[in-house]
């Protein structure tokens, strides 16, 4: 049969749908029986079956399911004589409007019209009872055997050759369908997402795909692979049911006949990536490949079964071997199975080894006699950067690579500190500097000490970062506001020790009160320590003239 080309002719020849479609989609919706019991007769009609009934207590031969039939009253759950359905029961008299029973479903129907032509309609179809729609109906004005109302709304032309999708725009004048690339047929609305109680669509007709082109689709393989990632990526935010791109897995298997063995052979992330974003890659992948080995372009046959048995072989973990491979020429396997492994920040360990011209496998080497772990490639990286900082001669090999890594690491960030508040206490000389007027104005405000203690005011951010570092508690986080002038902190320090950490003190300007002040481990200040908070306390709030005096004193 000739395919059709031209959006006129495909929507002219899409199939409608027939008596079967709309009875399989009858059945979708909540299946109730309407009955009224007149002198011990229930008239009864079912909304599955659309069958007319009637059922007596004053028959000669009453059965056990007759009984339990007849007994059932308004919203009990019964089996329906005729379809065999179960089925709510639901009282003419109580529901005598039925307004709360209008239901809505969407719906995608399968209709093949040739071997190698196949249509999907989705449909959005709606349920009343009433007859007259908002008018509030009673008694004859109440149709109990209705079908449901529908409308379509999407259609898909899938053939071997092309896969197209017509979605009715709701905005355009005459409700006129447009081509749009594959995806679902309808947009998840702020609406849907927060308030719909019917999420996704049903498919019908799946069974019709047998005589098609598409008669391998497995849709529970499918299916399976898509949630198995869909989990495995969002299992922090993953609710309730989730819902599967029908539609969409159709135009793609339809396009990518690679996606039957992918699924079958349990390579999930390629069918999940290719269902959800449509990206081939198509310098890695050959999606019309009929085995891993060719469908991997760039991978030689050896390669893949090593990243295979190493659990590695999967979409990301391709493209970002072959990075490392253009990178780092000569990189094994085994080699990249230890970076993933072992380095946290890969691509700031990549510009290390390019920028010092280090081969992966010295590395490998150093890090294995080292018996380090995992966490210290990142504490090399930090100190190859901090040394770097600090104009540290990293081509000799043993200041690469020192013997006692944590030791190393912990003298080049006390070197770079000390070089930081050193050039914080310089810039405080700079009159560009914001800082430099806060300073000297703290300086002549809080400045005191009695012989043993003295207070000390920070030469800048870096030098607040080091007191908490040291002290091991917050006060690191109160830098920027120090510097911004949003609160004051201050240092105490022993007069033969200015230069170690003893306690660290938070003041409001503008009541010159103690918010807090805090030692090593956030402990609270001895009396002899608190003796000369206070001593302080009062001397800050003196005026100039007498400060003059105590000082001279």
């Amino acid at each position: 049969m000739k395919e059709y080309k031209t959006q006129g002719a495909i929507l002219k020849h899409a199939p409608e749908l027939d008596d079967e479609d709309v009875q399989a989609l009858n059945k979708c919706y909540i299946p109730y029986l309407f009955y009224k019991e007149i002198n011990g007769v229930q008239h009864c009609s079912c909304s599955s079956c659309h069958e007319s009934f009637e059922v007596s207590y004053i028959d000669r031969t009453v059965t056990p399911e007759q009984r339990d039939f007849l007994d059932a009253g308004h919203n009990q759950h019964v089996h329906c004589p005729k379809c065999g359905r179960l089925v709510q029961k639901k009282q003419k008299g109580i529901a005598r409007s039925c307004r709360k029973l209008w239901e809505y479903q969407r719906a995608v129907f399968i209709k093949p019209v040739s071997k190698n032509e196949v249509y999907v309609l989705y449909v959005w179809s709606t349920k009343d009872y009433r007859k007259y729609g908002s008018v509030i109906p009673v008694g004859e004005y109440m149709d109990y055997t209705t079908n449901p109302e529908y409308e379509v709304n999407a259609v898909y032309y899938i053939t071997p050759n092309q896969q197209r999708c017509f979605i009715r725009n709701p905005w355009s004048r005459q409700h006129q369908f447009e081509e749009q690339k594959i995806k679902e047929p309808f947009i998840k609305s702020w609406w849907y997402n927060t308030t719909a109680w019917k999420r996704g669509y049903v498919t019908i007709g799946d069974d019709r795909l047998k005589n098609t082109f598409l008669q391998y689709y497995d849709d529970k393989k499918i299916t399976d692979c898509y949630v198995n990632i869909y989990k495995e990526l969002f299992r922090y935010s993953c609710y309730g049911a989730i819902e599967f791109p029908y539609c969409t897995a159709l135009c793609r298997f339809a396009k990518y006949p690679s996606l039957e063995w992918l699924a079958k052979q349990g390579y999930d992330d390629f069918v999940f990536f290719m269902l959800r974003d449509g990206i081939e890659a198509h310098t890695l992948f050959d999606w019309q490949a009929k085995t891993p080995f060719k469908f991997f372009k760039t991978l030689s046959t050896q390669e893949t079964k090593e990243l295979r048995s190493d659990g590695r072989l999967k979409r990301y973990g391709v493209s970002e071997y072959m990075k490392y491979k253009r990178l780092l020429p000569g990189i094994t396997i085994s080699q990249y199975s230890w970076i993933c492994e072992n380095v946290q920040h890969k691509d700031r360990f990549l510009q290390t080894l390019k920028k010092y011209g280090l081969k992966i496998k010295v590395l490998i080497k150093y890090f294995s006699k080292s018996r380090m772990k995992v966490s210290d490639v990142t504490l090399w990286l930090d100190y190859v950067e901090t040394a770097e900082n600090i104009k540290f001669d990293l081509s000799v090999h043993n200041v690469l690579f020192p013997k006692n890594l944590e030791l190393a690491h912990n003298e080049a960030v006390a070197i770079s500190n000390a070089l930081e508040i050193e050039r914080e206490k310089e810039s405080l000389q700079d009159k560009s500097n914001p800082y430099s007027k806060k300073y000297k104005k703290l300086c002549d405000m809080y400045s005191f000490e009695n012989g043993a203690y003295k207070v000390v005011v920070p030469l800048g951010a870096s030098h607040i970062v080091e007191e908490g570092k040291t002290l091991q508690y917050c006060v690191g986080a109160y830098a920027d506001r120090h510097i911004n002038g949003k609160t004051t902190i201050l240092f105490v320090r022993l007069c033969k020790k200015e230069d170690v950490p003893l306690l660290t003190v938070e003041i409001n300007d503008k009541t010159k009160k103690v918010i807090q002040v805090h030692g090593l481990k956030n402990r609270n200040p001895d009396k002899v320590e608190q003796s000369f908070i206070d001593m302080w306390l009062e001397y800050i709030v003196l005026p100039k003239s007498k400060k003059k005096a105590v000082k001279a004193a």
